[in-house]
């Protein structure tokens, strides 16, 4: 099994800041441990700063994610593999985006999500990681770091096995097993007609977009595109909004 946590705040259009996981088997051995901070290209906003600790300044040198990645999936394994996590498929929307953007693939993966597996088995005021990590009393500190929250999840899952909520492989993966075509989210090609996207994405041009948002009036939006995104029927256009200073992405 493999715990793995992310940093960041919207799969769409923020980037991957630090990337860990711990390897372990069923008696809670460790067999080994993966961390490295990433590069996002971007500036981390304050939202994401602010729960994690993680300064411009700290991911400046660091490698990017698509030579991050590799690696990151070498450690995971193969197919067999059982990913373990806290609220799952937000980890999952940002590993499969930055694949997508990367120019990789991961295959179909068994994921158990112990937060699903918390509202299934514990009577707590709320599901955060924390909380679920008092409850059991195996918490040690609230870090908010990627391997920490990955040591956290390890321990969390050994926690329930152990306490017999859970008493088969098929009840755990009933009660808490998520799915990766749930958040699957690819690169796309521009739509036909759409030429001027591709060529600013290409260059790396900023352009003027004619953009109405949710609930709002149509407003002139000054952004450098970075690529097409689609999750099912959406479509999103993400990259870096000159005109609010932030990275953002426009949904079709």
């Amino acid at each position: 099994r493999r715990s793995s946590d992310l940093t960041g705040l919207n799969p769409l259009y923020g980037g991957i800041v630090e990337l860990a996981a711990v390897r372990f088997n069923a008696d809670g051995d460790v067999l080994g441990q993966y961390c490295q901070l990433v590069n996002p290209m971007c500036p981390i906003e304050d939202g994401a700063r602010l729960v994690h600790g993680i300064t411009d300044a700290m991911v400046r040198r660091k490698p990017r994610i698509a030579d991050v990645m590799p690696s990151f999936l070498e450690f995971l394994g193969g197919p067999d593999t059982v990913l373990v996590a806290h609220n799952a498929m937000f980890d999952v929307g940002f590993i499969t985006v930055s694949l997508a953007k990367s120019g990789l693939e991961w295959s179909q993966r068994r994921i158990i999500d112990t937060m699903y597996l918390s509202r299934s088995c514990l009577d707590t005021k709320d599901h955060k990681l924390e909380t679920v990590a008092r409850h059991l009393g195996v918490f040690r500190g609230a870090a908010h770091r990627a391997l920490s929250d990955a040591r956290l999840v390890k321990s969390i899952i050994l926690a329930i096995l152990r306490r017999k909520y859970i008493r088969t492989a098929r009840e755990l993966f009933e009660r808490a097993g998520v799915y990766l075509e749930e958040s699957y989210i690819q690169i796309i090609p521009s739509p036909t007609g759409f030429a001027r996207i591709d060529a600013a994405i290409n260059d790396r041009r900023p352009m003027r977009i004619s953009y109405t948002p949710a609930n709002s009036r149509l407003r002139d939006y000054v952004v450098t595109p970075r690529s097409l995104l689609a999750r099912g029927e959406d479509i999103y256009l993400a990259g870096y909004c000159r005109s609010e200073e932030h990275t953002s992405e426009l949904q079709s």
